[in-house]
C-alpha cells in the first residue's frame, strides 16, 4: 500500500512539473504587432503613436468579450483624446467571422486576426478575454485575464493613467 502512495505522489509531482513548464509566459514587452485586418489587408500597429495601448484579445463566440467590448467601445472616443490607443486581436476561426462581428458590434478601434507569431509574442493567452497595456516602447505594464466589466475597466483606466503619471485633459467619467 505504501508503494502505491509513493508512486502516486511521484507521478503527481512529475505531472505537475511537466505541465507547469507548458503554461504561457507573461510577456514583458511586445514588438510592433501586425496581422490581417477585417478587409484582408496587412496591418501593423505602432506603439510610439500612443502614450499607452490597451491590447484586447477576444472573439465573437465569447460572451464576456462582447460585454467588455461594448463598454470599451462606448468610451473609445474619450480615451483616444488622451493618446490612449486600443488594438483588438480577434481569435475567431476566420476573417469573415471577425469582419461580421466587428460590423455587428460596431467596434470602432483597429482589429487584427490572430496568427501564430502574434500569439507567441503575447505569451499565447489561453483565456478570453485577455488584456494587456503597453507603453510607447511596447513594454507590458498591465496584464489582465477574464471579464473586466464596468468596475474592472474603470480600474484598468486608472492604472494606465497612474503609470503614465499624466493628468487627464478631460476627466473620463466611466459611470457604468
Amino acid at each position: 500500500m505504501e508503494i502505491k502512495k509513493i508512486t502516486l505522489v511521484l507521478f503527481l509531482f512529475a505531472f505537475f512539473s511537466i505541465s507547469c513548464t507548458d503554461l504561457p509566459k507573461n510577456p514583458r514587452s511586445v514588438p510592433a504587432l501586425s496581422g490581417i485586418n477585417a478587409q484582408g489587408e496587412n496591418y501593423s500597429f505602432v506603439f510610439k503613436n500612443c502614450k499607452s495601448t490597451i491590447i484586447t484579445f477576444g472573439a465573437s463566440f465569447c460572451p464576456p468579450c462582447k460585454i467588455d467590448h461594448k463598454i470599451l467601445s462606448s468610451h473609445y472616443s474619450d480615451l483616444t483624446k488622451d493618446s490612449l490607443c486600443v488594438l483588438y486581436i480577434n481569435a475567431d476561426e476566420s476573417l469573415e467571422i471577425m469582419a461580421n462581428y466587428l460590423e455587428k458590434e460596431q467596434i470602432p478601434y483597429p482589429a487584427i486576426h490572430w496568427n501564430y507569431e502574434l500569439m507567441n509574442d503575447l505569451g499565447n493567452p489561453y483565456l478570453l478575454p485577455t488584456y494587456f497595456v503597453a507603453n510607447q516602447n511596447g513594454d507590458i505594464q498591465v496584464y489582465q485575464k477574464g471579464l473586466l466589466g464596468k468596475t474592472g475597466y474603470k480600474k484598468l483606466i486608472e492604472k494606465i493613467f497612474q503609470k503614465q503619471k499624466i493628468l487627464l485633459t478631460k476627466k473620463i467619467q466611466i459611470n457604468l
